[in-house]
């Protein structure tokens, strides 16, 4: 896993490690920018820079001094037709320093409103992002906004320092921001560029190392040093953290042992969601599978061909009350509908107080109801408009900015969540977070999310009956396994046979895991 920082973290480890080593003024940016200029150089939209006209794109504050000494970096190294544009404000002390430098070093250092700094950012070939940084606190506006929307007119690879500017924690959808063809991230990455919504503007997120001393300080231990700071851990997942997050069962377990789970799923016209949730459970390595299907469906649905449930049972939804207890994980919502019958039958299976995952309509009908106070693990799987029902806000909104959301609705409900988009972000009730950065297409179909629904109910279902941990950390680790594996299989598919439909993600998801 890596540790993703909020910027109020970023700068209190710059700080720290400032006070720590006792490091002059200029040391750390100095020490970055080198690192800056090498990872420049080595990225192939950087190919030919030497005959390349380079514009550093620069504010009034520290990002855009790590922007002027990578300028001077980069002309050491040769590249030599470069040009620093300021905005009219005045530079503080630090980048003024290193802007002196690059002057009399005989760098142009022109106002980029000037007819001069048009004709310089309209002739670049390259453009250094270096407007605002981490210590933006609020959109940018008049002069800066411009600016941005300048850089942004042109059709020039922009690599951006540490985030595009305009990123920040609290953004809004549509505030100014560059959209960069490659984020240099000095680790530790800054949350805020997996926002789902801002993720697209950073483009190539490349990473920076050595920048800061690897025995840097904790971010609790930052946490009590700046009261801006609210320690909550974010994490991005990637395909390593797959090893230790899987739970496989033993070789010589029997069915029952492997856990038994309830699926409520299914209306006319949407049996499909059944099956492949389903089915995805059983991938995921849920022993029994019992559909639970409305009544007026289940002679029509008993009818079906074996091999589309793979060997569940099948049973009308009135013989819940009586049969639901024999389960150790419930799955409710895919295809469900959302009349009035819903209701009472979810809000039994709230009271049953049985490890549960809700999805799809279920999370729309939970949305309605009164919430029982709750012992079992508990799941939400919603994708942006399915959250807007749970919590009001507009998807534009909690996209741009998800923490604050997921962590409000997490706490309230008890539940982890795994907000679905191109980007997943997953949060437990106190106040953990992981990020899966996806952006991969190929999942982005019908029936995907029915089957993702699957494989976080089996691995809930198999975890609850061999009592694997405490109950918050059944659902989290279900929902991260579940997500990442969802990722990797469609990422395989895609890379194999391009297009691929939602059923071809089962097999998949169960051969990564490894499922016997």
């Amino acid at each position: 896993m890596i540790p993703l920082v909020s910027s109020a973290e970023a700068l209190a480890l710059d700080r720290k490690t400032e006070e720590d080593w006792r490091l002059e003024e200029g040391v750390l940016m100095e020490s970055a920018a080198q690192r800056l200029a090498h990872a420049v150089m080595e990225e192939s939209l950087f190919s030919g820079g030497a005959h390349r006209r380079i514009v550093a794109a620069i504010g009034a504050g520290n990002n855009g001094g790590d922007a002027l000494v990578l300028l001077r970096n980069l002309v050491f190294a040769g590249h030599s037709d470069c040009v620093a544009l300021t905005p009219d404000r005045e530079l503080k002390s630090l980048p003024a320093r290193k802007a002196a430098s690059l002057v009399a070093g005989g760098i142009p250092l022109l106002r980029w409103s000037s007819p001069a700094g048009r004709r310089a950012l309209a002739e670049a070939d390259l453009v250094i992002d270096g407007i605002a940084g981490t210590g933006l606190s609020g959109p940018l506006v008049g002069e800066l906004a411009d600016f941005v929307h300048a850089i942004n007119e042109g059709e020039v690879p922009v690599f951006s320092i540490d985030v595009p500017s305009g990123f920040r924690d609290g953004a809004d959808h549509d505030e100014p921001r560059i959209r960069a063809s490659c984020t240099l991230s000095i680790e530790p990455r800054k949350s805020c560029l997996y926002a789902p919504s801002l993720r697209p503007s950073a483009g190539r997120i490349l990473p920076i190392p050595g920048v800061f001393p690897d025995r840097r300080p904790a971010l609790e231990e930052l946490a009590h040093a700046d009261s801006a700071i609210k320690g909550s851990p974010v994490g991005l997942l990637g395909p390593e953290d797959l090893p230790a997050l899987r739970k496989l069962p033993s070789e010589w377990i029997h069915k029952g042992g492997r856990g038994r789970l309830a699926i409520f799923a299914g209306s006319p016209g949407m049996a499909g969601a059944l099956f492949l949730a389903a089915r995805a459970a059983q991938a995921a390595g849920a022993g029994l599978v019992t559909l639970f299907v409305r009544d007026e469906l289940f002679d029509a649905l008993r009818a079906a061909a074996p091999e589309s449930i793979g060997g569940a049972i099948l049973r009308p939804e009135s013989a819940a009350a009586h049969e639901l207890f024999r389960n150790d994980a419930v799955l409710a919502g895919p295809g469900w509908g959302r009349d009035a019958s819903r209701n009472a039958l979810l809000s039994f299976l709230l009271e049953a107080d049985l490890p549960l995952v809700l999805d799809a309509d279920a999370l729309r009908v939970y949305a309605e109801l009164p919430r029982p106070p709750r012992q079992s693990p508990l799941i939400f799987t919603p994708h942006p408009g399915e959250f807007e029902s749970l919590s009001g806000l507009p998807p534009h909104r909690v996209l741009a900015s998800p923490q604050g959301p997921l962590a409000d609705l997490s706490a309230q409900s008890g539940a982890c969540l795994a907000l679905k988009s191109a980007t997943t972000w997953i949060a437990t009730p106190d106040g953990r977070f992981r990020v899966v950065a996806g952006g991969e297409a190929g999942l982005a179909v019908a029936g995907s999310g029915d089957v993702l629904a699957g494989l976080t109910a089996g691995l809930l279902t198999g975890y609850a009956s061999r009592k694997e941990g405490i109950a918050p950390d059944l659902a989290f680790g279900a929902i991260c396994l579940a997500v990442l594996v969802h990722l990797e299989a469609g990422r395989e598919l895609r890379r194999g046979a391009g297009w691929f439909e939602a059923s071809r993600l089962i097999a998949k998801a169960a051969q990564i895991l490894g499922i016997p």
